[in-house]
């Protein structure tokens, strides 16, 4: 019976002491959790540390609860459910994931990103260029081709069409009577074949200085002919003339306009470009040579190397 009552004293002793010491045991393991929390107001803010102070409070976790304001720390509420707040106490840790919630930087340099693709935008593509608000074609006349300016292409007696390197403004097609001799862009068609031009008589290719001899044809009503009996023979014998209608006589004989004499022995005979003589209705071209009709031929309608447009027709010298 002593025994038993010795026992029965031993642990009336011994578990209170276990008790504080417990208790003591689970205070410094909340007051350390406590310091966890300090940790966490570095990263977490304030919170952290009133996660600590709650712990202190606590004789078994219940004022732990107060773990519930630590880890500003919705997530430590869970630190309630610890009893103990050494849970709450990481809690505050927890509120180190507040510093995700700086994941927010990072999405604002996704943004930043955004941006610049957006500035990629505007420009025009291949072959075009901009005018204006709009891209436009370099090929369209209208607004000059590839050149810096936007308006319309503007050349003398002639429409015109985009071409060569760039590409720029060309000559597309003359207009009236007007043609580009030079063969430049830039002065459009810059000759006026109604006139008469020697070097172009009624067409670029027609140059009367070319025919005859001595100082050549001149052009009268877009026909090369002669002012001079010197401008018709050929050197030697026999006689050569330059009648009133601008053409060559040769030993009596008249010449079709443009032929000069040929001499054939003692005698001087039509020639055209020193071969054989046209036929009546036709004139003498030099260029392009031969005997032409420049009544009905589309490629000499009216002068020499005079061409009418693809469909059309020849009468009486004129295109139509």
């Amino acid at each position: 019976m002593k025994k038993h009552t010795f026992v029965s004293r031993s642990l009336a002793f011994v578990l209170p002491l276990a008790g504080v010491i417990a208790c003591t045991y689970d205070y410094g393991q909340f007051d350390s959790s406590g310091t966890g929390g300090g940790a966490g107001t570095s990263s977490g803010g304030s919170a952290g540390t009133s996660g600590g102070g709650g712990g202190t409070t606590s004789g078994g976790g219940t004022t732990s609860g107060g773990g519930t304001t630590s880890g500003g720390g919705t997530t430590s509420g869970g630190g309630t459910t610890s009893g103990g707040g050494t849970t709450s106490g990481g809690g505050t840790t927890s509120g180190g994931g507040t510093t995700s919630g700086g994941g927010t930087t990072s999405g604002g340099a996704a943004g930043s990103g955004g941006a610049a693709t957006g500035g990629t935008g505007g420009g025009c593509g291949n072959g075009e260029k901009l005018c204006g608000t709009s891209c436009v074609q370099v090929t369209d006349p209208a607004t000059g081709c590839s050149g810096p300016s936007c308006a319309a292409c503007a050349l003398a007696n002639a429409s015109a069409k985009c071409g060569g390197t760039g590409p720029v403004c060309q000559v597309d097609q003359c207009t009236g009577v007007f043609a580009n001799c030079d063969n430049q862009n830039a002065n459009g068609c810059e000759q006026d074949l109604s006139k008469s031009d020697n070097q172009h008589c009624g067409s670029c290719a027609n140059n009367c200085t070319t025919q005859g001899f001595t100082t050549g044809f001149s052009c009268s009503n877009l026909v090369c002919r002669c002012t001079s009996p010197d401008q018709c023979k050929d050197g030697g014998s026999g006689t050569a003339t330059c009648n009133g209608n601008g053409r060559c006589t040769c030993t009596g004989t008249e010449c079709m306009a443009g032929e000069a004499c040929r001499k054939v022995g003692a005698n001087q005979v039509c020639s055209c470009n020193g071969g054989a003589a046209c036929v009546p209705g036709q004139v003498c071209c030099k260029g392009p040579p031969g005997c032409k009709d420049l009544q009905t031929d589309t490629a000499n309608c009216g002068a020499c190397g005079k061409q009418c447009a693809t469909g059309q027709s020849c009468v009486g010298g004129q295109c139509q």
